[in-house]
């Protein structure tokens, strides 16, 4: 994709929407005002991209984005493949995903697309990789790997796994 494009990837499809949609549907049917508030959201999604972008160009890469669901993401180089980025999704139990495209700029509009929209802390993840529910799920994802890959037993796994919920107990548990 275009890099100036993606900057207007939002505003863009609101007047494709608009200029081909209703250029394609016959007039018996009222979907003006379906094909309107669906540019309109497109629209309203450009404004934040926009600032997005704008951050982006003041920033570089790195600044966190929280959605309505108290995930969040951030773009960075892709170690994986020189030259590419990604994006890093997660939440409070830990990293949940991650993409890769081939621009810095592909990632920002997939995280504004998928809501990640509202700036976050710079110290988010260093604060919830401190929290217990972030080490007893990294540790759980660590025993559950060792199980794929055969390092582990399954009769292991469940002892470990069990001395794991003794060990973050929240009752007891001390950061």
């Amino acid at each position: 994709m275009d890099t100036l494009n993606l900057r207007q990837y939002f505003s863009e499809r609101a007047t494709d929407f608009r200029d081909n949609f209703l250029a394609q549907t016959p007039s018996k049917v009222p979907l003006e005002a379906f094909v309107e508030n669906s540019a309109a959201e497109l629209d309203a999604k450009q404004v934040l991209l926009d600032e997005m972008f704008k951050l982006f160009d003041e920033q570089g890469m790195g600044l966190i984005y929280k959605n309505s669901q108290a995930q969040y993401g951030y773009v960075l180089h892709d170690a994986s493949e020189e030259g590419a980025f990604s994006y890093q999704l997660f939440d409070k139990n830990g990293f949940q995903t991650q993409s890769s495209f081939t621009s810095a700029e592909e990632a920002l509009v997939e995280l504004c697309a998928n809501g990640f929209t509202q700036l976050a802390p710079a110290d988010t993840l260093d604060k919830l990789s401190q929290t217990r529910e972030w080490k007893l799920s990294t540790e759980r994802l660590a025993l559950q790997s060792r199980v794929r890959d055969g390092s582990l037993s399954w009769e292991k796994f469940q002892r470990l796994y069990a001395d794991l919920d003794f060990k973050y107990d929240p009752d007891t548990w001390v950061a």
